[in-house]
């Protein structure tokens, strides 16, 4: 039970996000929003699994990692199981994928900025 609950909190909490809600209102219709959320829903889950299919992998070749270092694993294992091409590929694309988490961050807080404290008025 406490599971489900912390589940839903955390799926519910984030329903109200800046980022969301200024993607769901610049669709151009409804079904444009309600296709690409469900799209996006699917392959943000599916994508969520990959740190955390690599980190059981890890445990389960047994790798001893200190706690520490657990931050690390994901680029170890990158290191010692990919082609040196495809670790670069994966690894920028990781690091492609914080800098757009953080572009969205900063537009949330542009956006709050322009319209709670630089109000221009009229005219």
């Amino acid at each position: 039970f406490d599971f489900c609950c912390g589940l839903s909190g955390l799926g519910l909490g984030d329903t109200n996000s800046q980022a969301l809600l200024q993607r769901a209102l610049a669709t151009k219709d409804e079904k444009t929003a309600v296709t690409s959320f469900l799209s996006s829903g699917v392959l943000y889950l599916l994508l969520g699994l990959v740190p955390v299919i690599v980190g059981i992998s890890v445990f389960t070749i047994g790798v001893e990692v200190s706690p520490d270092k657990a931050d690390h694993v994901l680029a170890w294992a990158a290191y010692n199981f990919l082609p040196p091409w495809l670790g670069v590929i994966f690894m920028v694309t990781l690091f492609a994928a914080i800098v757009s988490t953080a572009g969205n961050l900063s537009l949330s807080i542009a956006t709050l900025f322009t319209h709670n404290v630089y109000q221009v008025g009229p005219g």
